[in-house]
């Protein structure tokens, strides 16, 4: 009795057991770096800035369009560094191609000069024969020399047509960027582009000066860049032809 007397009113204290450590698995997601086909991409990117110099237009589209394939099978997004990359490659290369076009369209137009008497092809689907572009050229070289002494600021297409006076047709796309490559063919290498004085649209102003200046065989330039460089080739182009006829 005395054991149980010294008990009562004692609290009684109830000691827990604890838990031991939780094992927490994680389950790892896909991982981009061993995707194959990112994999793949990254090497196709690769051969397009190794090659493009050397390779022509058609087999660098080539490489873009395998891209666009393996882009199709990704587990997950393209990474958003090789996206710009590919929208990049993307427009540079349409723009080289359409550059291209304009230089055969050019030579063309010199050929047919050289070819007294012989009747002009008419145009296929609304486009201008290499005759027609030839003397238009004329035409608009005249205009923006003319824009340039008097320190005018750019001319949209739209305005080109109605310094013109009528003589300048609606143009496909193409059509338009071989006009002024034949307008620039004169102009010194040393010296800026009179095209550089024509925007093409609000979306894209650069998109003509970038393929005029591809298909005048003229370095192309980065994205990044080509907005300030064509400020200063604008300046130095009024400079140049202030005092000059």
């Amino acid at each position: 009795m005395d054991d149980l007397d010294r008990l009562i009113g004692r609290p009684i204290t109830v000691t827990s057991v604890k838990a031991g450590p939780r094992t927490v698995v994680v389950v790892p997601g896909p991982d981009k770096k061993k995707d194959p086909n990112l994999r793949k991409i990254r090497r196709l990117l690769g051969e397009l800035d190794r090659t493009y110099e050397a390779r022509p237009t058609q087999e660098l589209l080539r490489l873009l369009d395998e891209i666009g394939e393996h882009r199709n099978q990704l587990a997950q997004p393209l990474p958003a560094v090789e996206a710009k990359l590919v929208d990049r490659w993307r427009r540079r290369l349409e723009d080289r191609k359409a550059a291209e076009r304009s230089t055969q369209v050019a030579a063309a137009s010199r050929n047919t000069a050289l070819k007294a008497g012989r009747t002009a092809e008419p145009p296929q689907d609304d486009r201008l024969s290499a005759e027609s572009i030839a003397k238009l050229a004329v035409i608009v070289r005249s205009i923006l020399k003319d824009l340039a002494r008097n320190g005018g600021t750019p001319l949209n297409w739209g305005d080109l047509r109605v310094r013109a006076g009528g003589q300048l047709p609606s143009l496909h796309p193409d059509d338009q960027v071989a006009l002024l490559v034949a307008a620039d063919r004169g102009t010194l290498a040393d010296e800026p582009l009179l095209s550089t004085l024509v925007d093409s649209s609000v979306a894209a102003p650069h998109r003509l000066y970038r393929q005029v200046r591809l298909g005048l065989g003229r370095k192309p330039l980065p994205d990044t860049e080509i907005e300030t460089h064509r400020a200063m080739e604008a300046l130095r182009l009024r400079q140049i032809w202030r005092y000059r006829q």
